[in-house]
């Protein structure tokens, strides 16, 4: 269906646009002001502003600059995952797309991406082609696969756009940085799990939505450009890598078979070693003590992952070892190609 025929032949669902904010009143104006651009019908659609305690005076800014946009004052910092529940709960639209502040998005973005919920009737997820900001069409995301370990990287993370990522597609995951889903859906499944706080919050919810027997859709020709790690820092560093660490690991407990979760953890705690040792090398004494902690974290949190393993079990349409065997988790030698090659890129 093209673009035309759909704004021809369906009246557009109203979409919920929730955008996370903490200290980033430098990246209101271009993500706003895009959004303002949009080609997707102006009653259609509403822009929630979720601020998780800025100190930037960002909820102030943007309530006198941009008068229309409904903004949720969060009175802590919630993280990634539950502000972006709470943004959820604010929303009317049939559909809520969670977007990160440090984007800009094409005028097309958004009516790609509901064009896209009749294109792939059995997804649940839809998400957008990223570009990395400032480059041209470096792509940050084309979606995103999900590993042995629990963790997930990004299809085309550093590649220059090419006929590889131009077809829209079912995927393993779509990066939360643009991700669109029926909100009743996404508040039936739970959301996002509030305890990952930030980071791989996304893979989790994907491969669940897989389980609870759903897709995602990669949506080649809705365009995003992102500030990658503008609001969290560089894409490497100390902060990342202790959640990334620790919330792999949640993945791989709440959501993989027992067997899996036997070679998980064995291949994690190579690869952490792996990365214990590359920190040592990029001069990063602290690097060994974040993985440290984030083990530390993890163990005693154990108990309350086997709850939640058991309440997806439980519910689960699709079989983790049916998962691998179809592709949406990966293959160990991909993922350790891929692991390396943007380390090199990096």
């Amino acid at each position: 269906m093209t673009n035309n025929q759909f704004q021809a032949e369906s009246k557009q669902p109203l979409v919920s646009i929730c955008i996370l904010n903490y200290n980033g009143r430098k990246y209101i104006d271009p993500c706003l002001a895009a959004i303002e651009k949009l080609d997707y019908p102006k009653d259609r659609f509403e822009v929630i502003f979720v601020d998780n305690a800025s100190q930037d005076d960002s909820v102030e800014y943007v309530r006198q600059r941009y008068p229309t946009v409904k903004i949720v004052a969060n009175s802590e910092n919630y993280g990634f995952a539950e502000g972006n529940n709470i943004g959820s709960e604010a929303c009317q639209g049939e559909y809520v797309v969670f977007l990160n502040n440090d984007t800009m998005v094409d005028a097309r973005w958004l009516s790609e991406l509901v064009k896209a919920t009749f294109d792939f009737p059995e997804a649940k997820f839809f998400g957008s082609k990223i570009y990395i900001q400032g480059k041209n069409k470096v792509l940050n995301s084309a979606g995103f696969c999900i590993t042995a370990i629990g963790s997930g990287y990004d299809r085309g993370f550093g590649r220059p756009d090419s006929q590889d990522y131009s077809a829209s597609r079912y995927a393993a995951g779509v990066s939360g940085a643009s991700l669109m889903v029926q909100r009743e859906y996404f508040e039936k499944m739970g959301g996002f799990d509030k305890d990952y706080f930030m980071y791989f919050e996304d893979v989790d919810l994907c491969l669940r939505n897989w389980l609870y027997g759903g897709k995602c859709a990669y949506v080649s020709d809705s365009i995003v450009y992102h500030a990658v790690g503008g609001t969290s820092g560089k894409h490497r560093n100390n902060f990342r890598l202790y959640f990334a660490t620790r919330n792999r690991l949640y993945t791989l407990i709440k959501n993989y078979s027992s067997g899996q979760i036997a070679v998980g953890l064995i291949v994690s705690a190579i690869f952490d070693f792996l990365i214990l040792i590359l920190s040592l090398v990029r001069l990063n004494p602290k690097g060994p003590v974040i993985i440290f902690k984030a083990y530390l974290n993890f163990l005693p949190n154990l108990p309350k992952l086997i709850a939640k393993r058991k309440f997806i079990k439980k519910n689960r349409v699709n079989t983790p070892t049916y998962l691998k065997k179809i592709g949406v988790i990966d293959s160990l030698p991909n993922s350790v190609k891929e692991y390396f090659r943007v380390i090199k890129a990096t």
